[in-house]
């Protein structure tokens, strides 16, 4: 969802789940994957074939 250009607030909606919950999880990827910010997760899950572009 991150990849899409969804917001912690859509994604959390769409979930059900608390935007401090996604926000946690967003961080939480972007350690694990060393990426510096949420296009480098986009950028990622794009060449990882996680999603498409």
């Amino acid at each position: 969802m991150v990849a899409h250009g969804k917001t912690n607030a859509e994604i959390a909606a769409e979930l059900f789940l608390s935007p401090g919950t996604v926000k946690n999880h967003v961080a939480s990827i972007q350690r694990k994957i060393g990426a510096r910010n949420r296009v480098a997760i986009a950028v990622w899950a794009w060449s990882t074939g996680r999603t498409a572009p």
